[in-house]
């Protein structure tokens, strides 16, 4: 009876530690590179092209929200991190990281069309 105890106790830990490599496979791959999500959003069409042609801060001024355009400059211009440009506007780092893919995947809309 205790080695069953013992077994539930392993599987118990075996689940939680494969859920947890599960959750951060997945948080890593939508922390990939923002180009190649934005690839993926436009189905092939390579933006890094489009964004040298417009130059980076021209293709950051057709963001309509102006939240979004200081979240997008501060990441890639100014090369801040989520967490820290999250303390800096005082909110959280998720909704950093909710305005930057809303701002990216408006940007892709607009530059693929």
């Amino acid at each position: 009876m205790p080695s069953n105890l013992v077994i539930e106790e392993y599987r118990k830990k075996l689940r939680q530690a494969a859920w947890r490599l599960q959750y951060y496979e997945r948080k890593r791959l939508r922390n990939e590179l923002v180009f190649d999500y934005i690839q993926k959003e436009t189905h092939g069409v390579d933006p890094t092209n489009l964004i040298e042609e417009m130059g980076l801060h021209e293709a950051i001024q057709l963001i309509p929200y102006p939240q979004g355009r200081a979240i997008i400059y501060e990441l890639f211009v100014n090369d801040k991190t989520e967490k820290e440009l999250a303390k800096e506007m005082q909110v959280t780092q998720q909704a950093v990281s909710k305005w930057k893919r809303k701002s990216l995947k408006y940007l892709c809309q607009t530059l693929s069309s």
